[in-house]
């Protein structure tokens, strides 16, 4: 699925570039393009927007981030009326001020029963430069409960990491509400891959957070210092350049 959307994420992601010779193409060829998978919405930290907008074709921006692609499916005891819908996105940071976005609502499937929710999307850094090095998984399931992740990169179709999450926990250290991952190699973009199960015994089981923040070098400050230095060091260049031509003794006999 992450494949075949491909070219959904191209356009979001270079629409400067691309979009007019795309929508040319599409003309020409006598398809009419559907003009919401091109639509980016904007969000300040703790705005929210509804996931089956994201999941109709919605792409959604937060600080240099841009997340689109998004599919969701579900399997197993959940209600029938249970769907995106039920579900937010939040635009959030962590405490290491990295951003990212929230799952929040209630997933949660019948008394006495168990199911999985799959939540895919993609992932890109727009800020020239920068690249994310970093992911972080944090959510609140209750017993029994637990989030399986994968992230991909270029189309490999091996993933470059993968997270785990659990209530009870079943990895090191003991509670096992959070995980992150260091990617080999930085990327400007991923693909993530969510399994979330859980499993109701005799009471309610739910999850009803799942945080994902991205670290990325270099960061957005020091991208602007980098920028700053630059253009002071241009500026000095040209003001030592003009000096020794001010000051240079006049050549001749």
């Amino acid at each position: 699925m992450l494949r075949v959307l491909g070219l959904a994420r191209s356009i979001v992601v270079g629409w400067r570039g691309g979009i007019t010779a795309v929508v040319a193409s599409l003309l020409l060829s006598g398809v009419v393009p559907n003009s919401s998978f091109a639509q980016v919405t904007n969000l300040n930290l703790g705005q929210s927007v509804n996931l089956s907008e994201l999941t109709n074709g919605l792409s959604l921006q937060v600080g240099d981030k841009l997340f689109s692609a998004f599919t969701f499916t579900k399997g197993g005891d959940f209600p029938d009326n249970f769907g995106a819908d039920d579900l937010n996105v939040v635009a959030i940071n962590d405490a290491s001020g990295n951003l990212g976005i929230r799952f929040l609502g209630s997933i949660a499937p019948i008394i006495g029963g168990s199911g999985d929710v799959f939540i895919t999307y993609s992932v890109g850094v727009t800020q020239p430069g920068s690249f994310i090095s970093d992911l972080h998984l944090e959510y609140d399931g209750t017993a029994i409960s637990a989030i399986a992740e994968q992230a991909f990169a270029n189309e490999n179709p091996s993933p470059v990491a993968h997270l785990e999450v659990s209530n009870p926990p079943v990895l090191n250290p003991p509670t096992n509400f959070f995980a992150s991952a260091t990617l080999l190699t930085p990327v400007t973009q991923l693909q993530i891959e969510k399994d979330i199960f859980v499993r109701s015994g005799g009471g309610a089981t739910f999850i009803s957070k799942i945080d994902q923040t991205f670290s990325q070098i270099p960061e957005p400050s020091t991208c602007a210092l980098l920028g700053f230095a630059s253009v002071a060091l241009t500026f000095w260049t040209r003001q030592l350049r003009r000096n020794r031509s001010t000051t240079s003794p006049p050549s001749g006999g």
